[in-house]
């Protein structure tokens, strides 16, 4: 069998004192591999063997590191293209084990040196009983805009920056308080959730030159980093009274729309709010400092050293982006095939599933009854039927009698201190559920439907691959949730080798993986050399 690689992943790792951008390659056994650099802003990294699963682009945007370009080379290797936003060393190692790793690590003391010492004031729009707009469910915009605040003075303060908050709790503080506690900062950066058509807003300090470019910048990165539509750049007046500092207020995402409301309720999406504004932030303070390349490549080979760790026995696959075009047997023979091995488990994630068979449902495309508008106010306002639109596809598929029987038997178990009554009354499969940014981009603003008849379809698939097949349900709060299994799977074995969630809840990409009972030997042939 020859070496594949299965899977590719990026994140900020935080080891030895220092933080850095990690790139991992994930392969079948070991292969050699080398690095290319390839100018200021780029770095290729050269994987020798029997080629890759799946080719495409993967969207980084961490602050140092923008995208990761995966092709397949001649002569059976892989070719990763790192595109940076500023030069920075990297260290280069192996891990053994199961999956084998290819581990590049970005070193992001680059980004401590624009924002040490720096005093940056983030000031959260409105509080107290200025609420700002309304979601169209719940949602308060000075609630969004403090919780968006928080995540983005992590990354500063990360960073060495020295954070100002010009609202820490739920208070009224009028415009002319906060621009005197931004007093002496060396950037201002407002937080806010608008209203409108859609997409972000960013406004500037008509006093300060710079302020025009730095809010360009942070409209681009948070385009960049969620996908949403760019709005205007426009001078804000009121701002003016700050004077000569560089100061930006940014309606990052439109509260009043049905959409984006239901983002915001994603605390993944608003960590990705904040990371794009922290884009923006660095990258202006990069150009501001003259963005000088002379002396300073892209990648230094600091160290290559092998490392060890425990067999985790669960390999991601990395595919293509699956709609609901492409036929669930033909994906799962494509990206297996090479890579299981007899004893090997099949794990499909559910969403994937229920893609491929037509149930996600673009959210606009709903058209919810009173019904559904008025049971939809009793979910917590982070449960999946927490919209009309989600509560609408729960009455069709469940029938508005098991729906009403639900919710009556929620609401007299509630004071009892009962839970899930809902779903053992209306049934198990609406939990399935997935409101907008329940799944990836593009598919974020659809609504996601359990997938049709799991088990029956784990059978079928067992037939033609010869291989135990799981369907699953996971989560980052380490509850897996079996909907469907070949009569072989070893539940309890799933359950624990899922309980960490490498298939990820975000943009992973990867919703096939190969779980594998890693012996004495397949240790060893893990760790000899290529």
């Amino acid at each position: 069998m020859e070496t594949a690689v299965t899977n590719v992943w990026s994140k900020v790792w935080a080891g030895g004192g220092r933080d850095r951008s990690r790139v991992v390659v994930e392969t079948t056994r070991p292969c050699a591999f080398h690095l290319l650099p390839c100018g200021h802003e780029r770095i290729e990294l050269v994987v020798e063997g029997g080629g890759v699963l799946a080719t495409g682009v993967i969207s980084v945007h961490d602050g140092l590191l923008e995208e990761i370009g995966i092709a397949a080379g001649p002569g059976g290797t892989t070719r990763l293209g790192l595109t940076l936003d500023h030069p920075a060393p990297c260290y280069l190692h192996e891990e053994t084990g199961c999956p084998h790793r290819i581990v590049l690590d970005l070193d992001r003391a680059s980004l401590g040196h624009l924002l040490s010492g720096r005093r940056v004031a983030v000031d959260p729009g409105h509080g107290g009983a200025d609420t700002g707009f309304a979601g169209p469910v719940n949602l308060l915009e000075k609630d969004v805009a403090l919780a968006i605040a928080r995540d983005l003075g992590r990354l500063l303060a990360a960073s060495g920056a020295e954070v100002v908050f010009l609202r820490r709790n739920d208070d009224a503080v009028p415009w002319l308080e906060r621009a005197e506690r931004a007093r002496g900062a060396e950037l201002y950066l407002g937080i806010h959730a608008g209203c409108g058509t859609g997409g972000s807003n960013v406004g500037y300090n008509p006093a300060q030159p710079q302020s025009a470019g730095l809010a360009r910048l942070v409209r681009e990165k948070l385009v960049d980093k969620t996908h949403l539509a760019a709005q205007e750049v426009c001078a804000l007046g009121h701002l003016a009274v700050l004077g000569a500092c560089p100061a930006v207020e940014i309606e990052a995402v439109t509260i009043t729309d049905w959409v984006e409301e239901g983002l915001l309720r994603s605390p993944t999406f608003r960590s990705k709010v904040a990371q794009g504004i922290f884009n923006g932030l660095v990258s202006h303070l990069w150009r501001q400092q003259g963005g000088d390349w002379r002396g300073k490549p892209a990648a230094v080979v600091m160290g290559r050293r092998s490392g060890s760790r425990g067999s985790v026995g669960v390999i991601p696959l990395r595919t293509h982006l699956i709609t609901e075009r492409d036929d669930i047997f033909g994906i799962v023979e494509r990206y297996v095939k090479g890579v299981a091995e007899p004893g090997d488990i099949v794990v499909l994630a559910e969403s994937m599933v229920a893609i491929t068979q037509g149930r996600a449902v673009l959210q606009e495309s709903v058209h919810p009854g009173p019904l559904a508008a008025f049971l939809s106010r009793f979910p917590g306002k982070d449960g999946s039927l927490a919209t009309p639109h989600a509560m609408q596809l729960a009455i069709e598929e469940a029938g508005a009698g098991r729906v009403v029987l639900g919710a009556a038997a929620a609401a007299l178990g509630r004071p009892l201190g009962r839970r899930g009554d809902f779903y053992r009354v209306a049934g198990r499969h609406l939990a399935l559920i997935d409101d907008v940014a329940g799944t990836m981009w593009p598919f974020e603003k659809h609504i996601i439907l359990g997938p049709r008849d799991p088990a029956a379809l784990a059978s079928r698939l067992k037939e033609r691959l010869g291989l135990e097949v799981v369907i699953v349900d996971v989560n980052d709060i380490r509850c897996v949730d079996i909907l469907g299994a070949s009569p072989g799977v070893d539940r309890r074995l799933v359950r624990r080798a899922l309980a960490s969630n490498p298939l990820g809840n975000d943009d992973q990409q990867t919703p096939v993986a190969i779980l594998r009972m890693v012996n004495e030997s397949t240790r060893r042939r893990g760790q000899a050399g290529p």
